[in-house]
C-alpha cells in the first residue's frame, strides 16, 4: 500500500512514480536471482495471458494470475541494492495498488523463503508521486532520474548504459517487450532512443552535477520537500 502522506489516492489516470528503500544492512535485492524475481513478477502480472506467457515461472511458483497488461503500464524502472524506482500509466483508476499490493506481498514471501528473514524488507509502505498526463516534461525528467540510478551501483558512479536491473539498455538498443512500454516516453523527447542517450549525459558528464541532480530528486520523494528547482531538472 502507498504511504498515506504520498499525495495520490490512485483515481486518476495518469503516471505515478513509484519508490521505496530498505535498511542497508537488510537490502532488498541482496543477488541477481533477487533482482530477477522481482522483475519476474512484474513480468508475470504485466503480461497478456500471464500463465500461458510464463509457463515456467508458473509451473514453479502457481502463483494465482491477473492480468494488468490494459490497466498499467511499466514505462521506466530502476532496481538497486537497497530500493526500487518504478514509473507507471495507470488507465484504470485504482488498479496500480492492487498490482504492487500482489507484487510486494509475494516478493516478500520469496526474499522471507531464500533468505530466513522474517521483518519487514522495505522502510514501510511506498511512496508515490503522480504525474499529470499533459506534463511531458516532467515525465521526462522523472525517467531520467529513474535510469541515472544507476550509477549508484557503480563503484565510480558511472552510468552504465547496459546496468542490467534497469530498463535502460532496452530504450537505447531499441527493443521491445510485451510487459514493458516505453513508447510515451520516447514520444516527449522526439522519438528517438539516441536522443535519450544525449538526454542522459547531460547530466551524467559532471559528476558533481549529478550528484546534485540525485540528491535533488531524491529530497522531492519525501513529504515537506521542495520540488527540484529548475536550474537542477
Amino acid at each position: 500500500m502507498p504511504r498515506k502522506n504520498s499525495r495520490s489516492d490512485f483515481t486518476k489516470q495518469q503516471f505515478y512514480l513509484i519508490y521505496n528503500s530498505s535498511d542497508p544492512i537488510i537490502g532488498s535485492f541482496k543477488s541477481a536471482n533477487d533482482y530477477q524475481y522481482f522483475l519476474r513478477l512484474l513480468n508475470y502480472y504485466l503480461t497478456p495471458n500471464p500463465i500461458e506467457a510464463n509457463a515456467i515461472f508458473y509451473a514453479k511458483t502457481r502463483l494465482p494470475s491477473q492480468d494488468f497488461s490494459r490497466k498499467v503500464k511499466l514505462l521506466a524502472y530502476c532496481l538497486l541494492p537497497n530500493s526500487y524506482y518504478l514509473l507507471y500509466e495507470q488507465n484504470v483508476a485504482k488498479s496500480l495498488p492492487s498490482l504492487m499490493q500482489l507484487t510486494l506481498t509475494n516478493y516478500s514471501s520469496y526474499y522471507h523463503q531464500i533468505h530466513g528473514y522474517t521483518g519487514p524488507i522495505f522502510s514501510g509502505n511506498y511512496r508515490t508521486q503522480p504525474i499529470g498526463p499533459a506534463d511531458d516534461q516532467l515525465l521526462a525528467k522523472v525517467s531520467r532520474s529513474i535510469h541515472l540510478r544507476a550509477t549508484q551501483a557503480s563503484p565510480n558512479n558511472q552510468l552504465d548504459f547496459n546496468y542490467r536491473f534497469s530498463n535502460l539498455s532496452a530504450i537505447l538498443r531499441g527493443y521491445k517487450d510485451s510487459w514493458i512500454s516505453y513508447d510515451r516516453l520516447l514520444e516527449v523527447i522526439d522519438t528517438n532512443p539516441t536522443r535519450y542517450h544525449q538526454y542522459l549525459q547531460e547530466i551524467t558528464t559532471e559528476p558533481e552535477r549529478l550528484s546534485i541532480y540525485l540528491t535533488s530528486w531524491q529530497n522531492y520523494l519525501f513529504p515537506g520537500k521542495r520540488r527540484p528547482t529548475q536550474e537542477l531538472i
